[in-house]
């Protein structure tokens, strides 16, 4: 009986251009010596093996490697395979135990992609992403990503696909990340007895491990998903208190990481800080809190200089206390800090304040059902133009209702104006000189004159109190001195009118 083994060996340099198609019926094999630049499409029917160079020109996003076996298909080597576009169509598995990175599209059309070992990574590149993954189709095993936006890990175990979302919260910044879905009770190595008090359940069908290749904390917004066929009856079964639950290294407990609960699309988002390695599964709270943030200025006049306040009122409208209640109301540039102050209907908080740049940021330990605090916050107006402050509340347990957990205030903070007329009638409108802004200068002077250059009111740091007491109606002078903040000196000069309807005679 004789025996034949085909393949495809390359040991040189292998270009296939935009257009052109390459079809490998045999295992093909890049050798060390090898390079292949795909900027075309290459379809493999066979096993895939690369110990050289296996890319794409950096100039081209034409690329395409279809994987389409009719049995299972060995991905393997020592060198990392760096496609642009990946087509998984194959009724059977794919064993990976090499790493690839997909820098387009993967597109998960059929067959399981399996790690043989841990350190084998299905990553993609920054501007990558995956389609259609499916219970056909994912990763079982490590999937890596790069990533400034949004992307979606095509993980799952065994014959489920069960996805996972990550993106990060400021604008711009990347992640590097590794993530991996276990079909397996979490408890062999985290024990799920061992929670912080507010966590009732822990899943213990699955859990998630994702890992941060940075060496600085990641905040990001994390997205796990659940379902029927894999997340336990007891789990969905209060499911109106589901959210993500992480085990902590240095305690040994499980602890609530919170979320936001899509109910749709099956899904709970949160927002966590990742260093290093994190395990995270679904688990049920206790109780779910309410929280309410209302804050106004009442639509006060505001004028260069002037103080006023921000009445912040905080509700908490359930029955369970929020713990760690964290309330930061972001200044605009136009305002600065002054003071604050806050109280309680039940009179029991505590709270904590720190002011970070223009973020004041108040920590209460603990915030009890039904009680509602109102917090007075001074500030002053720097300068002027629109002001837009926003305050945002949020606590260690979920939120019913996360869409009153933030609210806008929008005034306007007006320019320094000397008005030339007022009308002292004891009427209680416009019965002094009033000097809008005056407060944003260190210190004034002003004197006011009669007609014949007589000083009838002189003073310094004038408190807007002149109300021509005992002088007729008619036209008068100022000259109002001023100190700036750098030191500067200024001086303003005008005209005043005294308007009155008692019919004083004017002093002619």
């Amino acid at each position: 009986m004789i025996s034949a083994h085909c393949q495809f060996v390359n040991s040189g340099e292998l270009h296939i251009k935009d257009g052109t198609v390459l079809y490998s019926a045999f295992p093909f094999e890049n050798r060390s010596s090898g390079k292949v630049i795909n900027n075309g499409t290459v379809v493999f029917l066979s096993d895939l093996v690369n110990e050289g160079e296996f890319a794409y020109s950096s100039t081209e996003t034409t690329g395409i490697v279809r994987l389409e076996g009719l049995s299972t298909q060995n991905i393997s080597g020592s060198s990392q395979l760096k496609f642009w576009n990946l087509i998984l169509n194959n009724s059977n598995d794919f064993n990976l135990s090499n790493d690839l990175e997909v820098s387009g599209v993967a597109d998960f059309g059929s067959g399981i992609v399996k790690a043989a070992l841990p350190e084998n990574v299905f990553s993609f590149g920054t501007d990558g992403s995956s389609i259609n993954s499916n219970d056909k189709s994912f990763v079982d095993g490590k999937v890596g990503v790069q990533t400034k936006r949004e992307i979606l890990f095509p993980t799952g175990d065994e014959i489920y696909q069960r996805i996972l979302l990550a993106s990060p919260i400021q604008p711009n910044e990347q992640l590097s990340l590794r993530g991996r879905y276990f079909l397996e009770d979490p408890g062999n190595l985290y024990p799920r007895d061992q929670t912080a008090p507010n966590i009732i359940l822990v899943d213990d069908a699955e859990y998630w491990e994702l890992e941060n290749l940075d060496d600085e904390d990641s905040e990001m917004n994390l997205t796990l998903s659940w379902r029927e066929v894999t997340t336990p009856p007891f789990i969905l079964g209060d499911i109106n208190k589901l959210g993500i639950v992480r085990w902590d290294q240095n305690q040994n407990i499980w602890v609530s990481e919170g979320g936001v609960i899509d109910f749709n699309e099956q899904l709970v988002t949160a927002e966590v800080s990742l260093n290093g390695a994190a395990v995270y599964t679904l688990g049920v709270f206790t109780g779910f809190t309410n929280l309410g943030l209302n804050k106004t200025s009442f639509d006060v006049s505001i004028w260069e200089g002037d103080q006023f306040d921000y009445q912040i009122t905080l509700q908490n409208n359930s029955q369970v206390a929020a713990t760690d209640v964290v309330l930061i109301d972001n200044l605009p540039n136009q305002l600065e800090f002054v003071s604050i102050k806050g109280e309680s209907i039940f009179g029991l908080i505590e709270f904590d304040v720190e002011v970070v740049g223009q973020s004041v940021i108040i920590r209460i330990p603990e915030f009890i059902g039904g009680d509602e605090a109102t917090f007075i916050l001074t500030v002053r107006a720097a300068d002027p133009g629109r002001i837009v402050n926003l305050a945002e509340v949020n606590s260690l347990e979920p939120d019913e209702d996360p869409s009153d957990n933030l609210d806008t205030d929008e005034n306007e903070v007006k320019t320094f104006f000397i008005p030339n007329t007022f009308t002292p009638n004891s009427d209680g409108f416009n019965d002094q000189f009033e000097i809008k802004g005056l407060n944003k200068f260190v210190s004034n002077k002003i004197i006011i004159f009669n007609r014949y250059g007589d000083i009838i009111f002189e003073t310094e740091n004038y408190k807007n109190d002149w109300k021509a007491a005992g002088l007729s109606a008619g036209t008068y002078f100022y000259i109002l001195n001023v100190v700036e903040e750098d030191g500067s000196d200024q001086s303003f000069k005008g005209w005043i009118q005294v308007i009155r309807e008692n019919g004083f005679k004017d002093d002619l």
